[in-house]
């Protein structure tokens, strides 16, 4: 029982490196697949900016290959640890058994399963794509191009936002601590700049999103031709602007979100006590 549990234990600590391990792949993937775009939309792009954009792109999804292999092996490791104690040892010798005949192997493999093989490929594939095939030129952007660069940025821009979201978690938790255990004055002056740096991002974030919103409605308001949806995103920025970045969200309800934030983080800092002894 014990060991089963042990190999429980490993399966899960695996499980959670191979979904940490995913999350940089997406980010990898998502960067190959904006650097490809950006090559192939570039017209001053030449043979070699091709060759290492293409390089770049390869290697990410070599990487994402052999990252699928790790995962796979992870499930594969702890099926033929299970064979090995025996189900029958397990405190759930059906779940067990029923693991062991899903994974249908206990010999170890470099290889995805066909569904992330086939991931990989397409990928791949599209990030060629990108790169080499030859694009339609045109002076003005249309439409379609306005909006595909718009969701381009809504993405980065929520990485960002996720990033610096963790990082205001991690602020609060370190106010808790200090409240909780107390602090010296250097602890609080370095607690309240972090914590001032954690929202300052978070307001520039806000104000990149704010800004790449009004510049495009105000691209989509120099098109000639333009459809229903896109006049509604103009009407609703009105009109939009190349000059609207701020890190005072346009949003008040997000001024005053900061602000609470601040003061939620600034108030227990210096109201916490002197470190115990």
């Amino acid at each position: 029982m014990d060991l089963a549990n042990f190999a429980l234990q490993d399966f899960q600590s695996g499980r959670i490196v191979d979904a940490l391990t995913f999350i940089g792949v997406i980010i990898a993937i998502w960067l190959a697949l904006r650097v490809a775009n950006m090559t192939g939309e570039n017209p001053e792009s030449n043979l070699i900016t091709k060759i290492v954009s293409s390089a770049f792109g390869l290697t990410v999804m070599a990487g994402t290959f052999q990252s699928f292999g790790f995962a796979s092996n992870t499930w594969i490791t702890f099926a033929r640890r299970l064979t090995e104690i025996g189900p029958e040892n397990t405190g759930d010798p059906i779940g067990a058994q029923a693991f062991i005949d899903y994974v249908g192997t206990t010999e170890a493999t470099g290889m995805p399963t066909p569904l992330g093989i086939t991931f990989c490929v397409i990928i791949t594939i599209m990030i060629l794509s990108l790169i080499w095939v030859p694009r339609k030129s045109g002076k003005n952007m249309t439409e379609f191009q306005i909006i595909s660069q718009f969701n381009s940025f809504l993405i980065s821009n929520a990485l960002y936002l996720m990033v610096f979201t963790f990082l205001l978690f991690m602020a609060y938790g370190g106010v808790y601590r200090m409240y909780q255990d107390g602090a010296t004055i250097v602890g609080k002056i370095l607690g309240t700049l972090f914590s001032v740096i954690v929202v300052y991002f978070n307001c520039l974030t806000l104000g990149f999103l704010y800004s790449q919103q009004a510049a495009a409605a105000y691209n989509l308001s120099q098109l000639e031709n333009l459809s229903e949806g896109g006049q509604a995103f103009v009407d609703f920025f009105g009109g939009g602007s190349l000059d609207a970045f701020s890190l005072i969200p346009a949003d008040p309800l997000a001024v005053i979100f900061f602000i609470v934030v601040l003061i939620s983080l600034i108030l227990p800092i210096w109201t916490a006590p002197a470190p115990k002894e």
